[in-house]
């Protein structure tokens, strides 16, 4: 596969809900790997909740300048997968490709590297992976991993899809890719990662793994949870069928 990338742009895609403790070493970490990166990018916070998060990141955008940013603040969750595509709409016109991460420092930032390396190769989709060998994962509760676990094996069978890691939420897409499937995503919440794929393999759009290390949080509290996820991924699986006729067509 080759690329006809010539100028990236990067677009960070940032959904928070009461994430005051995490957002502004997100931000350190961020801005000093993209001075190593040396590619020109954004950061679109999309935040909810009612905690310090969204002052503390306009404090930290009036002392940084030099770092675009664009904020994006309701008290009412509207779901990740919602607050996900209200970053999407608003990217900058130049974006070539839009970084999507946990803004709980679940990801790595330094390891952004290892996904640009294989979008440069011309891949639509490049997943930072949890089950590759190579990639670690520090401190996460048996039952989260059981549910991924779960999760991905129930929607390999039924769809087929040759990724392992399909609920992994870092990500490197390619800008025209998220303009033409966003859109069609329904889902509200942490089940519209794995409806994106979807529709993206029905798209027949390219998609590559690289290992990650994911270190759990040590602040703040998960927003995962387990009963209305549980009901989110049957309802994508069950109406999977009648979509994947449809956008075939």
């Amino acid at each position: 596969m080759t690329s006809k990338m010539s100028k990236m742009f990067l677009s960070y895609v940032l959904p928070g809900y009461n994430e005051e403790k995490n957002v502004l070493p997100l931000m350190d970490r961020i801005t000093s790997a993209m001075d190593t990166i040396k590619i020109p990018y954004e950061v679109v916070f999309v935040i909810e909740g009612n905690d310090q998060t969204y002052p503390l990141l306009q404090k930290y955008e009036q002392e940084h300048p030099e770092v675009k940013m664009k904020l994006f603040y309701q008290q009412q969750p509207l779901g990740l997968t919602r607050a996900f595509k209200k970053g999407f709409e608003n990217i900058a016109l130049e974006s070539t490709h839009v970084v999507t991460m946990d803004v709980d420092l679940n990801h790595k930032p330094e390891e952004l590297p290892f996904l640009i390396k294989k979008a440069k190769e011309g891949y639509n989709i490049v997943i930072g992976s949890r089950a590759l060998e190579g990639a670690q994962v520090r401190n996460v509760p048996t039952w989260k991993r059981i549910i991924s676990k779960f999760a991905n094996t129930v929607f390999n069978k039924a769809f087929k899809i040759e990724v392992k890691d399909k609920t992994s939420g870092f990500r490197l897409i390619d800008a025209e890719t998220i303009r033409e499937i966003s859109p069609l995503v329904k889902a509200k919440n942490f089940e519209g990662l794995m409806e994106f794929l979807l529709i993206a393999n029905y798209k027949n759009k390219s998609m590559t793994e690289v290992p990650i290390t994911l270190t759990y949080r040590e602040h703040g509290e998960t927003k995962f949870r387990l009963f209305n996820a549980g009901i989110g991924y049957a309802k994508l699986l069950l109406k999977q069928g009648y979509r994947k006729k449809k956008l075939k067509k």
